[in-house]
């Protein structure tokens, strides 16, 4: 199973942003972004690709545009596990 809670919390500290920039924007709570990232509740997925966007990437899924691959994701995903390990 992806973890994308663990994909969303990655995108958004490379991006410099905070729950509480991500939540406004989504006109939601910090603490339901916290849920989010923690894999307490799962995210309909056009909150999703909103929140992703926000941080820099477009998943596609409002357009049915593939832009990123299983791959890239993957690699996305990894890269974040090997920072998660390293302490970052």
């Amino acid at each position: 199973m992806i973890p994308w809670g663990k994909l969303l919390k990655h995108c958004r500290i490379e991006a410099g942003l905070k729950q509480k920039d991500i939540a406004d924007r989504l006109y939601t709570s910090q603490n339901v972004i916290s849920t989010w990232e923690s894999g307490q509740a799962i995210p309909r997925l056009d909150r999703f690709e909103e929140a992703l966007e926000m941080c820099g990437y477009e998943i596609g899924i409002k357009k049915k545009v593939e832009t990123f691959s299983p791959e890239e994701v993957a690699l996305l995903i990894d890269r974040y596990m090997k920072e998660d390990r390293s302490g970052q």
